[in-house]
C-alpha cells in the first residue's frame, strides 16, 4: 500500500487500488501458468489498476521531485 500511497497521496484511493489487486488475483487466478514468476504477474495486476484508476480519474500519479529540484512540488510542475 505505501508505494501505491506515493504515488496517489490519497489513502482511500490507495486502499482501494490495493483491494482491487487482490481482487483481480482471485479472479484471474486461472491465468498465472506458473512458468514465469509470480511477482512479475502480480505486478502486471497491480500496474492495469493503476491504469484503471488514471483512466476512471483522470489524476496522474504523482512522482517524487528529481533530486535538486528547487522550483516547488512536481505535480505543480507537471501541468
Amino acid at each position: 500500500m505505501a508505494s501505491s500511497f506515493r504515488m496517489t497521496n490519497q489513502r482511500e484511493s490507495s486502499e482501494d487500488m490495493v483491494q482491487n489487486v487482490f481482487y483481480r488475483m482471485l479472479r484471474y487466478r486461472n491465468t498465472f501458468q506458473g512458468s514465469g514468476d509470480f511477482k512479475t504477474w502480480m505486478y502486471h495486476l497491480a500496474r492495469n489498476v493503476l491504469k484503471d484508476h488514471v483512466k476512471k480519474t483522470r489524476v496522474m500519479p504523482v512522482s517524487p521531485a528529481p533530486k535538486g529540484w528547487k522550483g516547488g512540488s512536481a505535480a505543480a510542475h507537471r501541468r
